[in-house]
């Protein structure tokens, strides 16, 4: 399962780094270090720092972390904001230039197509336009470099977005998104299809991170990525909350927003530096993962038994056979959009919310793998 957690800021040592991979995630990108950026005469040139390149290498190699375990996922976004701004700007002729000198610096990189490009977070109609035209650039002059985009299918993007990252319950299981087939056709073109939890997902029908729902909502989230067939997960944050014990929050109703670490402040815990002290809900993610990872090793052996064992906690809609004892179903709104009226829609899935349905089903995975 790819894993794209995003981690702006981290203790001196990266504690939140080290707790991310034992917890079996992958970064975003790691912070701190990166590429610096120089104007001469006009032109915007890469200045390449050997310690960030080092550091990517012992990232894919492993040798970063005390297990061996290699990370499997990277993207190429604000290690270095003056870059960032470049690729966000509205100039082409700067935006091609250092994508020219990424794709000369790690075309020859055996770990290339584990990172890809990401610059603009879930576009609108004004700037879908403009994650168009950058596409296409990228195809251009920076091939080597996948294109990951934060957004539902779009049959304009086909071929120019090379990760589809949608949001799971607006834009892949919602009664009105394109559903799970068009990134399964995707997928067997070569390109790939994660999804992404946000405060839309703020539903007790939806997977979700929040606090305020429950556990299972949380659990859920990779069985039913893989029930969709889909290769990752990604979160917007993991460490914003500001301090040992506050999580963020969002609004007037989300807590926990983009807080799966809480800051362990050595003014409040009495230490000498600061920590990354995991919540409860990074350990439910982890279990989930490690579902998410059983179901994996033993579609390798038996895709058709893994397939089957899933659906014990996560059925499509079209397939539901009624056989659970708490089925949660997301519903959407129609607001009229088909001409019949006001109603609830039934979404793509129905999933189990009955703990002691997942500890059968986890069961059953267990002795399937090892039989």
């Amino acid at each position: 399962l790819l894993t794209y957690m995003e981690l702006s800021r981290d203790t001196a040592k990266r504690h939140t780094l080290h707790e991310l991979h034992r917890h079996r995630m992958d970064v975003w990108y790691i912070p701190y270090v990166g590429h610096g950026l120089e104007w001469q005469d006009g032109q915007p040139v890469v200045k390449w720092n050997a310690e960030y390149d080092k550091l990517l290498d012992d990232y894919f190699s492993g040798r970063l972390f005390q297990d061996g375990l290699p990370g499997k996922s990277y993207l190429h976004t604000a290690q270095s904001w003056k870059i960032h701004r470049v690729m966000q700007g509205d100039s082409d002729k700067n935006r091609i230039a250092v994508l020219k000198q990424y794709e000369e610096h790690y075309k020859h990189k055996p770990w290339v197509k584990q990172t890809a490009w990401f610059f603009i977070d879930e576009p609108n109609k004004k700037t879908l336009a403009k994650c168009l035209r950058v596409a296409k650039q990228i195809k251009g002059y920076s091939p080597s470099i996948p294109f990951l985009l934060t957004t539902r299918y779009n049959p304009d993007l086909v071929g120019l977005v090379d990760i589809w990252d949608a949001i799971i319950n607006a834009e892949v299981i919602n009664w009105d998104a394109p559903g799970p087939d068009v990134y399964r056709n995707e997928m067997q073109q070569g390109r790939r299809a994660i999804n992404c939890i946000t405060v839309n997902s703020n539903t007790p029908t939806s997977p979700n991170l929040f606090i305020h729902h429950r556990a299972m909502n949380t659990r859920i989230w990779t069985w039913a990525t893989f029930c969709l067939d889909q290769q990752g997960i990604e979160f917007w944050r993991v460490n914003a909350a500001p301090d040992v014990t506050t999580p963020k929050k969002f609004g007037a109703a989300v807590w926990g927003d983009g807080s799966l670490f809480y800051r362990g402040l050595p003014v409040q815990l009495g230490i000498h530096e600061e920590i990354s002290l995991p919540s409860i809900r990074l350990k439910i993610l982890r279990d989930g993962i490690e579902d998410s990872e059983l179901l994996s090793m033993l579609k390798r052996k038996d895709a058709d038994l893994a397939k089957s064992l899933s659906r014990l906690m996560v059925q499509e809609t079209k397939d539901y056979d009624g056989s659970f004892s708490q089925p949660v179903q997301h519903k959407s709104w129609n607001w009229n959009r088909d001409g019949k009226g006001d109603r609830q829609v039934p979404g793509y899935i129905i999933w189990e919310s009955d703990p002691a349905r997942l500890a059968v089903a986890r069961a059953a995975i267990a002795k399937a793998l090892a039989d």
